[in-house]
């Protein structure tokens, strides 16, 4: 990590029982408004939630510290599909705003994974779960396809292309597609991933 970015190592809070190898081909982009700091997103990811700690690999703090919250190498839990093959960034935002040195310390640590993990692609959240659901749709034989695109972290494209999901979602048997439907029940658009404009 470079020098001038403050990074706390929090790789103690996980739970390692059985987490399997990842394999990152991804940078997955996340945001909260909802967990200023590391503590309460532990408190929600592992205590509320249940999980093996912070499901994030990153975590951009409030105060502008960098917490290493899993190993690249060990799966997350912050994308459906994705948890094997990606690392989970999450930046907070005050009111779904992100300042100046929050862009600066994201884009530090961006160009840092980049150089760790080679060039691979940087996606939304908001992306990822459209992909892993077309993906899903085509496992179960259906044509349908929702678009693919990094506009998808505009709330109002998000919130079109979220109606048509639910809108084909409502006519499908609940339990011959019980995973797809199980899939769609997080589908939300991040608040904050408009980092993706800055980067």
């Amino acid at each position: 990590m470079p020098k001038n970015i403050h990074l706390e190592d929090r790789t103690s809070t996980l739970d390692r029982t059985n987490l399997r190898t990842n394999n990152p081909e991804y940078i997955i982009m996340h945001s909260t408004n909802s967990y200023p700091e590391f503590e309460d997103l532990l408190k929600k990811h592992k205590y509320q939630n249940r999980w093996k700690g912070v499901g994030y690999h990153l975590f951009l703090s409030d105060s502008n510290r960098v917490h290493s919250c899993r190993p690249f190498n060990l799966e997350g839990e912050h994308a459906w599909g994705f948890n094997l093959n990606s690392v989970g960034f999450c930046i907070y935002t005050h009111n779904e705003k992100i300042n100046r040195e929050k862009i600066r310390i994201g884009k530090e640590v961006l160009t840092y994974l980049r150089k760790e993990l080679g060039e691979i692609p940087l996606i939304s959240h908001s992306l990822a779960q459209v992909t892993y659901f077309n993906k899903l749709l085509k496992e179960n034989g259906f044509e349908k396809q929702f678009p693919e695109d990094q506009r998808i972290i505009n709330k109002k494209f998000f919130s079109e292309v979220k109606s048509e999901v639910d809108s084909f979602i409502s006519g499908l048997s609940t339990s011959k597609y019980s995973k797809l439907k199980d899939s769609i029940k997080s589908f939300r658009n991040c608040p904050g991933e408009l980092f993706n404009h800055f980067i």
